[in-house]
């Protein structure tokens, strides 16, 4: 019973690429067959990935079957003026009403600003 719980809480891994520059071949990775298989193993419930110029690239090739095949939700988005929120849905266990469990942020070595959240 516990493990069915554990798999209905929200589990956010959330990809920062940068919204200048493109990072093609981490977009291809992230959402190669392996990568969405093992976040499934792994319990996520949601890919969220801000990939800036790549955001139509990225439409283009994401899988259309995600949630029928690895119980992804799959969402990206070019720019936001602050990823804050994104920071926290993927790294509390709690956000206020909302119940999940702790995710994974993915980030290129050039964003610090991933690293001020625990």
């Amino acid at each position: 019973m516990a493990d069915d719980k554990q798999k209905r809480l929200s589990r956010t891994a959330f990809v920062t690429i940068g919204a200048t520059a493109g990072f093609r071949s981490l977009v291809e990775e992230i959402i190669s067959e392996k990568f969405l298989k093992t976040l499934q193993s792994l319990n996520f419930t949601d890919l969220v990935v801000q990939c800036g110029p790549d955001v139509n690239f990225f439409e283009a090739i994401k899988p259309r079957n995600a949630m029928e095949s690895y119980g992804l939700n799959i969402t990206a988005f070019s720019y936001a003026p602050d990823l804050a929120n994104y920071f926290m849905q993927a790294s509390h266990s709690d956000g206020g009403s909302i119940r999940r469990a702790r995710g994974i942020i993915i980030s290129h070595a050039g964003l610090s600003e991933a690293l001020r959240f625990p």
